[in-house]
């Protein structure tokens, strides 16, 4: 995946046995971190019109043969679970983020919000936490916007009640988030201009579909049915 400073990323998801979640996420750089004459060529050719493929697989080349995966460089890290849900439509599968590391100057660009789009190339929906800190929620509030259509689900009652629109509020009204669960942090300051509720919100959830995104991101290397990947 190519991030929006023009670092090519390698995004590797790890299915996890014995643990309260179902997978991991690392996301770590193709290449030396330090070589800044790669994000210049991603970024030469971004401007030439080279598609976000093509961009991926120059820059692996010029990389040659790396390992799989390498914490002395990875930049972030998720964990999330299968998540069931219903619909008008019926039954739908689809994953839950429980948790999220992302380096702070690559928060800053965007990256949490660019996984969860890639992870759309794998998985029908991505749902939010019902646990949130006021750093994910912002995540939900404005940026999973740029990505497509955000469904706010009531979690209860087992189905869609509204649309996320900017400010932290649905279409008709719907806050999904409440002031006593974001400000367990004492960082409500950071949320604010954007609406709350004053009554428990837990059990309301946003969700985003892989039919409602506004564009893809990243070059997937697997097949999204099988188990490894």
């Amino acid at each position: 995946m190519v991030n929006s400073d023009f670092s090519v990323l390698r995004l590797t998801e790890w299915s996890l046995i014995g643990s309260n979640y179902d997978y991991c996420l690392t996301v770590s750089f193709v290449g030396d971190p330090d070589a800044d004459w790669l994000q210049e060529h991603a970024m030469d050719l971004d401007e030439q019109g080279h598609s976000e493929e093509e961009i991926v697989h120059s820059v692996r080349e010029l990389v040659g043969d790396e390992q799989e995966d390498d914490d002395g460089i990875q930049i972030a890290r998720f964990v999330y679970k299968r998540f069931q849900f219903r619909s008008q439509k019926g039954s739908h599968l689809g994953v839950q983020i429980k948790g999220a590391f992302v380096t702070p100057s690559k928060e800053q660009k965007g990256l949490a919000r660019r996984v969860y789009n890639f992870l759309l190339n794998w998985h029908d929906h991505v749902v939010c936490d019902d646990h949130q800190t006021v750093y994910g929620a912002r995540i939900w509030a404005v940026g999973m916007l740029l990505v497509g259509r955000v469904q706010i689900y009531d979690n209860l009652n087992k189905e869609f009640i509204d649309v996320l629109v900017e400010g932290g509020i649905g279409q008709n009204g719907v806050k999904p988030w409440d002031a006593l669960l974001l400000n367990s942090e004492a960082q409500l300051r950071h949320w604010n201009p954007m609406a709350v509720s004053i009554d428990p919100s837990s059990q309301i959830l946003t969700i985003i579909s892989k039919e409602d995104r506004h564009i893809e991101v990243g070059v997937t290397t697997f097949d999204a049915r099988s188990t490894n990947h």
